[in-house]
């Protein structure tokens, strides 16, 4: 952090009044939506009139008037720079800061940026603006750094600054149209009748006693897996399943990329290199709870009056449901459809057979699908830092593009996990993720387009 010292008559440590003290520890230049800066302001006795954005071709940009103040922790405060402050005597808690400056401030690369803090007794200081280059994965972790979700005004931090921010960072991340790697296991029996993409995106010991159950099916002897998994992690699941694939019978290859973003992405990945016309997506902690069910979903989708995605019940290990088709949320919860999940937790009996009906969204733990839907919805990941809003995206392009979601009532499976991506929870990137599905679908959903942020 570089901290700009606006009083400078004595040193700190023998002046008897604080100096004000401002110092920015985020600087990153966003093309599209312009110039995004995060630091902390020292001024326990309001030294400072004004600061300014400027540059060295002309631009001026007052940041006190617009900036967000944030109660977010300091980022630095275990760092030697942040330990500056805490050595200043009488200096109360620093306040952070986040400013997003408009995007015509960020067009220019080849200008250099400064901040000029005018204290009100006319005297003023300068400080260098210097960008950070670390790729926008990383810069959007730290932009998320910056934020609370029990702040006060969360609603304009987000609003205002964080979110666009973190909207165009996401949409630099990178992207490849081809995995990284891409490795073969088991025999080559010929063309399959149908591909499962299964997204592994956290280590899991127990992936081929989970694939061993589906490989008693008959229904599932002509089935290619498609693994798709990050690049970190797919040596101990090559090695696997190039162990075991021979002796439980499977068949297909394991896909890897560093850049997989989240669930939805692998998705996309996995429908590209598949082979078959059918795909199914099968989260890994999804099993069998019977034999025959892929041919009933097989049967439901064919059956269809339209294009479209079919998922089947899901059922917890004690048979309660998990997903038997999503209604429309609740006009008092701001949430969108796929969290309005129908009788979840209730016993099975609640959601008997009734064939096969439309819902609000598919789950994204199974889904059935042809090849060619699944490409059509375009590349619907990265738009979201977490994984829980790319699934209320994925519902809502569907829609959006004319494919509708069922539900096959008749058939079930047990998925014993809680997501199809287990995380650890980020209230403030759930809080972002809410904002971005809101102005994404602000037209489509009548509820978010209400308010600053989406809360759930």
């Amino acid at each position: 952090m570089r901290l700009t010292a606006v009083q400078r008559l004595q040193p700190p440590a023998r002046n008897a009044m604080a100096p004000a003290r401002l110092g920015v520890d985020l600087a990153i230049r966003l093309p599209e939506a312009g110039l995004f800066l995060a630091g902390r302001l020292t001024d326990p006795h309001r030294l400072i009139d004004t600061v300014t954005l400027r540059s060295t071709a002309g631009f001026r940009h007052r940041l006190d008037d617009v900036w967000a103040w944030t109660c977010a922790a300091d980022p630095l405060a275990d760092t030697d720079d942040g330990a500056i402050l805490a050595k200043v005597p009488q200096i109360d808690s620093a306040v952070g800061f986040v400013v997003l400056v408009p995007a015509i401030a960020a067009r220019r690369p080849s200008q250099r940026y400064f901040l000029e803090i005018t204290r009100r007794d006319g005297e003023s200081a300068v400080e260098p603006i210097h960008f950070d280059d670390r790729p926008p994965a990383m810069l959007l972790r730290a932009v998320l750094d910056r934020v609370e979700a029990g702040d006060p005004d969360i609603e304009r931090i987000i609003g205002g600054h964080v979110g666009p921010a973190v909207r165009a960072l996401a949409a630099h991340r990178p992207t490849n149209l081809r995995p990284l790697l891409r490795l073969a296991f088991g025999e080559n029996a010929g063309a399959p009748r149908l591909s499962a993409i299964v997204p592994l995106l956290e280590p899991r010991g127990d992936l081929d006693v989970n694939l061993a159950c589906f490989t008693v099916d008959p229904d599932l002897s002509d089935v290619e897996f498609i693994v798709v998994t990050r690049r970190d992690d797919v040596v101990p699941v090559v090695a696997m399943l190039r162990r075991f694939g021979g002796f439980y019978r499977l068949r297909g290859c394991v896909i890897a990329d560093e850049t997989i973003a989240d669930t939805a992405e692998a998705i996309q990945l996995g429908a590209r290199e598949a082979a078959a016309d059918a795909l199914l997506v099968l989260a890994p902690a999804v099993y069998p709870k019977e034999k025959g069910w892929l041919s009933r979903l097989v049967q439901a989708l064919d059956a269809l009056p339209e294009d479209g995605l079919v998922s089947p019940t899901l059922l917890y290990e004690d048979n309660s449901i998990r997903y038997a088709g999503s209604g429309a949320a609740p006009e008092a919860v701001r949430t969108p459809p796929h969290t309005a999940p129908r009788f979840a937790g209730y016993p099975r009996s609640w959601a008997a057979d009734g064939g096969t009906m439309p819902t609000a969204a598919a789950s994204l733990d199974c889904i059935l699908a042809r090849r060619q839907t699944l490409l059509d919805l375009g590349h619907f990941a990265h738009r979201f830092v977490g994984a829980a809003w790319a699934h209320a995206d994925f519902a809502m392009r569907c829609r959006a593009l004319g494919r509708r979601c069922y539900w096959a009532s008749g058939v079930a499976l047990y998925a014993l996990d809680g997501d199809a991506e287990p995380a650890a929870s980020d209230d403030a990137a759930d809080l972002v993720d809410g904002w971005l599905f809101a102005q994404a679908w602000r037209l489509a959903w009548p509820l978010a387009g209400r308010g600053g942020s989406v809360r759930r």
